[in-house]
């Protein structure tokens, strides 16, 4: 399972994107899928969204309010993750 470390002002959450790779295909340096693979080309475009509905979620809240964290960023909207299967 590939958790999803969100670090606002110094204070982490971990939200788990329910999705899962085999541990040989995944670049820890990287914090990515390695290759180029479907499936690894898949897991990285689901990352990739679960970023970009991160970083609308914090700047909706930054506009909005002074006072961001990384639970309310978490809690915004409730992010869902759609299942990936290995």
């Amino acid at each position: 399972m590939i958790c999803v470390r969100l670090t606002v002002n110094g204070k982490s959450t971990f939200i788990s994107s329910r999705l899962t790779i085999p541990l040989a295909l995944w670049d820890s340096a990287a914090n990515k899928a390695a290759g180029k693979s479907a499936e690894a080309r898949n897991v990285n475009a689901e990352l990739e969204r679960i970023r970009a509905k991160l970083l609308h979620h914090y700047q909706r809240i930054s506009d909005r309010d002074a006072y961001v964290t990384a639970e309310r960023v978490k809690s915004a909207g409730r992010v869902s993750f759609r299942q990936t299967t290995s």
